[in-house]
């Protein structure tokens, strides 16, 4: 189902049957079935009544709070039903070094061949010497996955693919928009910003389908568990970082759905304008939207459902069900 982007600054959400309404100063600006909507994120000063707040909590619609910046505040969660004999299995496997290691030799193996695949699709005249070059060392680091001895030497893999990555990354947004390097915290620049948020909004679409299937989005294998990380949903994201947040990215720029004009500077870095953010929110839902064909499979499915789908796929690994895990691949 759809997700709903509340960035209107100073507008509520309010209930009215079965029906969710945005509204602001006595105007309803949007008004949706429940039935319709699965997720609901709100960005900066946006109200919530109390018999809403009671509504999306019966229904089981997850309710995430972003501040004005795009950094993650909190949620707003039902009784998720966890399943116990379920996680008590993760918890066990997680004290496997051995399936810890397989299960993140298979994430970072997917990561890098969609962003092989990106690279790719980027330069598809492939005239680029510098993307032909990135491709193949994508390439032989992707192989270089299985013979992985722990976990340190597989993460350390994963950091060289994604700075040759980044370099084609780069090189492919529109030349007025400078980006040196990923930085995080905090973003020193507009694209930098760009891509924390759609991380954000990409790893709270990870954390609902993980807990969809009852699994614990704390207890991670590729990321170690740690206080205040999702380290599961962090690891189910990887593969689709390049595909799902750095395409939308692109998108915005590249193809003016955002401007230079959208963002100001202050002490915590970018700051988009409200313009940015319907620009940006739209962008990610069309893309969490967008039907694709799995390889293998017949049947088209959107981004939003195929995360549910991998999350399954890493139950069953956890289950014992199925051998490893398969991540996506892009094509």
């Amino acid at each position: 189902m759809p997700n709903l982007y509340v960035t209107e600054q100073g507008a509520q959400i309010e209930k009215e049957a079965g029906q969710i309404l945005v509204c602001k100063h006595g105007e309803v600006l949007v008004s949706l079935p429940a039935t319709r909507i699965e997720h609901i994120v709100v960005v900066g000063m946006i109200g919530v009544t109390t018999p809403a707040l009671a509504f999306l909590l019966e229904r089981g619609i997850d309710l995430v709070l972003l501040n004005s910046n795009g950094t993650f505040r909190g949620r707003l969660s039902g009784d998720v039903s966890p399943h116990i004999e379920l996680r008590h299995r993760q918890h066990q496997r997680v004290d496997d070094p051995g399936f810890r290691l397989a299960v993140g030799k298979s994430i970072v193996s997917g990561k890098i061949a969609n962003q092989r695949a990106l690279c790719l699709r980027w330069d598809e005249r492939n005239d680029d010497v510098h993307t032909s070059t990135a491709v193949r060392e994508l390439l032989h680091l992707r192989s270089m996955t299985a013979c992985a001895q722990d976990s340190n030497e597989l993460m350390g893999i994963e950091g060289q693919s994604s700075k040759i990555y980044f370099s084609v990354f780069r090189r492919s947004l529109a030349a007025e928009w400078a980006f040196k390097k990923r930085v995080r915290r905090p973003p020193p620049d507009p694209i930098n910003a760009l891509l924390s948020i759609c991380y954000t909004l990409l790893h709270e679409q990870c954390r609902s389908a993980l807990e969809a299937v009852s699994l614990d989005p704390y207890c991670g294998f590729l990321h170690a568990p740690r206080r205040g990380r999702c380290s599961l949903a962090v690891d189910l994201m990887e593969e689709f970082r390049s595909i799902i947040a750095d395409s939308v990215v692109l998108s915005l720029t590249n193809n003016q759905r955002i401007h230079q004009s959208d963002f100001s500077i202050d002490t915590s870095g970018p700051r988009l304008n409200q313009d940015g953010w319907r620009a940006i929110a739209n962008q990610f839902e069309q893309r969490m939207q967008t039907l694709i064909t799995p390889t293998g499979q017949t049947r088209r499915v959107s981004y939003q459902k195929l995360i549910e789908v991998q999350a399954r796929k890493l139950r069953h690994v956890i289950e014992g069900s199925s051998e490893y895990y398969e991540p996506f691949e892009t094509r």
